[in-house]
């Protein structure tokens, strides 16, 4: 992809990335949108424009142009070079397979063309050590019937509502362009966005939390997790950067997900936030409950129970090995003994405003939450499932702008928290990572045509990794709900009697 003509607009810098960001360096945001030709437009979504909006967007996203390069700590810089540009990857393919074929299969992975996922879920570096900040697939679906978009950053550079925020800037640009010709087009490349709104400066981001509130103490969970030091978090810390990708990425051969989507409707979750207001146990409003919390609360008591009955039916040698990983856990990570962690992924962006710009990082609190699997195992499903909703409710009504402050302190005064955490995430085997994305601007990712009819996750994924999704119409009154989850986990949550009352797979 030709870049030139923006690159005397290219500023020199560089960006630490911040011990949050450190936080999710090892992972991907390989996210695929499906798009519809409805019109039969001869140039639906045509590649030159697409190109050439991408090139402009770029002015203002320059950090996707930079190199990841050593700083110090165990953490990182983007350095931004118009002598070193970072290329982005744009590739194109077609396919024989038919959009019609996609949505008669409810856009199910096993119809998918070949090689959609230029990236997967971790983050790799090339054979020189480099590593791509933005890379797009456009696969062209046969009979010009619509466009298979993949696009992925690292989540080292950005949360999900960033990497929402350059998809709507690259669309509206493009929307842009198409009611202009190719003289004004040239024009624009000197005089898209002079001024950027967008703040990739990490310091400025913690001063602006540290300036307007004050420290608050977090639990013993969350020091456990990213404060105790471990064999494992010593040796992770001390690798370099492209080092420990390549450490996750063998991992994920023995230790992966396999995603599975499934569907709650609207009523269905009124159901359940009804359970939980009916119960004597109850003492919040039903203003004081999410259907954030309702939702996890389902899938993860439908979890523990499914990995319960996984190792109850294993074999005799899965159990032995199965008992010595969890001793290697405990030592090399300190992970709780037949303890399951649910690990809520929690957007503090809110608290980081007044800002002079868009915050172009990863303002997030991954907020855990305890209990010991046996206990949700003796009790019936309806019972630990209201239980947790109301847990979830209380923990995360208390994450306010002073305890967001207390987590950044946290990982600041740690910078091997990172190290801590991918040692006890890999270790432990019954945590279950939730993030909540119906929040992003996915409905604004118009380049001309309409916005995508589907929006997914790749299929092999990091596993135990549930996503809430608010998906464009017809299915916009529900929940979608991504799971990659290790194998069999999926099939046994589905047959569960309480959670398919509410939820059925798709």
């Amino acid at each position: 992809m030709d870049i030139s003509c923006i690159i005397d607009d290219i500023q020199p810098a560089s960006f630490r990335l911040s011990e949050q960001d450190a936080l999710m360096s090892l992972f991907n945001h390989p996210l695929v949108h499906f798009y519809q030709n409805t019109d039969r437009k001869d140039d639906f979504m045509p590649t030159k424009r697409l190109q050439q909006a991408l090139v402009l967007a770029l002015k203002e996203f320059s950090i996707l142009l930079g190199h990841v390069q050593k700083a110090d700590a165990g953490l990182d810089r983007v350095a931004v070079d118009r002598n070193h540009i970072n290329n982005p990857e744009f590739t194109e393919s077609f396919s024989s397979i038919h959009y019609s074929d996609l949505l008669s299969a409810q856009f199910n992975w096993s119809v998918w063309p070949d090689g959609v996922a230029s990236a997967g879920a971790t983050v790799a570096p090339s054979s020189d050590g480099s590593i791509k900040l933005l890379s797009v697939h456009l696969t062209r679906l046969a009979d010009n019937s619509g466009v298979i978009l993949f696009c992925n950053i690292p989540h080292y550079i950005v949360d999900g509502f960033g990497y929402y925020e350059f998809l709507s800037r690259w669309a509206c640009v493009c929307r842009e362009l198409s009611f202009t010709n190719d003289k004004s087009n040239n024009i624009r490349a000197k005089n898209v966005s002079e001024q950027s709104l967008f703040l990739f400066d990490r310091e400025t981001a913690l001063k602006s939390l540290q300036s307007q509130y004050q420290l608050k103490p977090l639990g013993p969970l969350v020091n456990t997790i990213f404060k105790k030091d471990s064999v494992a978090s010593r040796l992770f810390a001390s690798l370099r950067y492209t080092s420990r990708l390549r450490i996750t990425s063998i991992g994920m051969r023995l230790r992966y997900g396999l995603a599975s989507w499934f569907w709650i409707p609207a009523e269905k979750v009124d159901l359940l936030l009804k359970l939980v207001i009916d119960d004597p146990t109850c003492h919040l409003s039903k203003h004081e409950i999410s259907n954030y919390a309702l939702v996890t609360a389902l899938i993860d008591t439908a979890f523990v129970r499914a990995q319960r009955q996984m190792a109850s039916e294993c074999s005799l040698i899965a159990k032995v090995a199965s008992f010595v990983g969890g001793i290697l856990a405990k030592l090399l990570a300190s992970q709780v003994a037949n303890e399951h962690i649910l690990i809520n992924m929690v957007h503090t962006r809110h608290h980081l405003e007044p800002l002079d710009g868009y915050y172009f990082g990863n303002p997030i609190f991954l907020h855990p939450i305890s209990m010991q699997t046996k206990h949700v195992a003796e009790e019936n499903a309806k019972s630990s499932f209201i239980r947790l909703a109301l847990t979830i409710s209380q923990e995360l009504r208390s994450i306010d702008g002073p305890a967001a402050r207390g987590f950044v302190d946290m990982v600041c005064a740690n910078p091997s928290a990172h190290a801590r955490f991918t040692a006890f995430a890999s270790t432990a085997s019954s945590a279950l990572t939730v993030v909540d994305e119906r929040s992003y601007k996915m409905d604004s990712v118009d380049f001309g045509n309409g916005g995508p009819a589907w929006i997914s996750g790749i299929q092999l994924h990091m596993p135990n990794m549930v996503a809430l999704f608010q998906q464009p119409a017809p299915m916009h009154n529900g929940i979608a709900v991504f799971a990659s989850l290790e194998p069999g986990i999926a099939r046994l949550i589905a047959s569960d009697p309480f959670f398919s009352l509410f939820a059925k797979l798709l």
